[in-house]
């Protein structure tokens, strides 16, 4: 009696054990298949219209005599009515300069492009007017191959500015 539990115990036991490895072998193809899924993208759309909408809000050097700091988009104002920071670390230099080394830097500390990266560049133009008197507010900032496919979506704001951000991948 004693060696028919013993025997009825070790066959139990060696059915748990299979369905472990069973479960475990299971559980490795899926995540072989979870990670070898190449329709990922390196960027989606919705991450560069993110990426604007925090870019207008970041804050600036430049102040003027309401403000410490102006965010971008309260000196996109400025740099299209040719206006000069007033106060703060910048004071004096041209509002349209400050923008420019502003979106530069953080356009190369949040996308970097190279080999070891995903991405192969990013072009984004400020314009500003309607229809046909559409023009750019400064020169655009460009990084890396502008060719192939790309994400991005344009974010318009007041006074007839548009922002364009577009990720090369």
């Amino acid at each position: 009696m004693i060696k028919t539990k013993l025997k009825r115990a070790q066959e139990e036991m060696i059915g748990f054990a299979l369905i472990i490895v069973l479960v475990a072998v299971i559980l490795l193809i899926f995540l072989g298949f979870s990670l070898n899924n190449p329709n990922k993208e390196a960027v989606e759309s919705f991450e560069t219209a993110s990426f604007v909408s925090s870019l207008l809000q970041h804050n600036t050097d430049c102040a003027s005599n309401l403000e410490a700091h102006l965010s971008v988009q309260d000196l996109i104002f400025d740099c299209e009515k040719d206006e000069t920071c007033i106060n703060g670390e910048r004071a004096g230099e041209k509002a349209c300069k400050v923008l420019e080394e502003t979106i530069t830097n953080v356009l190369q500390a949040s996308w970097p492009i190279g080999e070891d990266w995903p991405l192969r560049g990013y072009k984004m133009t400020i314009q500003i007017g309607e229809d046909e008197d559409i023009k750019d507010l400064l020169p655009p900032f460009i990084d890396g191959s502008t060719e192939g496919t790309f994400k991005g979506t344009p974010q318009s704001f007041p006074k007839d500015i548009e922002i364009i951000f577009e990720v090369y991948s």
